[in-house]
């Protein structure tokens, strides 16, 4: 929000019964200090979430990700928008929400090609590949699976080769 008015995170940290309070202008060690605590703090929310999605609980995970992703958007960091953008993806997906699960998946794939970050690129790819076969289109996923797990598999990262194959034997 800035000048004046409150962002959603300082909204909800109220909400939460927590006071906010505002570094000094042109004091860069207590904007840092701020800054590293948002980061800490979406990391938790995101951490939280994973294990709420493995316990079944996928409103939950929806709904720390969601406030994660917030965080994320305020302080910028794109790599980390991503991959809670993947996450809530994956939440979607397994919520039987295909097109909310598809608009999470190909915003991380643009993030990550911006980024030029080759791997997650791949990654975002998969998940996508992954969503066609939820849609009943395997043959719009075998090719992306199989040309992932070649480039997983020329980069020696196994876990993610066999996450590929695991998904061509879907």
């Amino acid at each position: 929000a800035g000048q004046g008015g409150i962002t959603r995170v300082e909204a909800w940290l109220t909400q939460l019964g927590i006071d906010v309070w505002h570094g000094r202008p042109v004091h860069p060690q207590t904007q840092g200090k701020i800054e590293r605590l948002h980061c800490t703090l979406a990391i938790e929310l995101t951490n939280t979430a994973v294990v709420l999605a493995a316990q079944g609980d996928l409103r939950g995970a929806q709904a720390m990700l969601e406030e994660s992703l917030v965080i994320k958007r305020e302080t910028g960091n794109r790599s980390s928008v991503a991959f809670s953008l993947s996450q809530l993806g994956a939440v979607a997906s397994a919520q039987g929400d295909l097109a909310a699960a598809r608009r999470h998946f190909e915003e991380a794939l643009h993030i990550r090609e911006a980024l030029d970050q080759k791997l997650r690129v791949a990654e975002s790819r998969l998940d996508l590949a992954g969503l066609r076969l939820d849609e009943g289109k395997p043959a719009e996923a075998e090719p992306v699976a199989r040309e992932v797990a070649a480039l997983f598999r020329a980069e020696k990262m196994g876990d993610l080769e066999g996450s590929a194959y695991l998904l061509l034997a879907r």
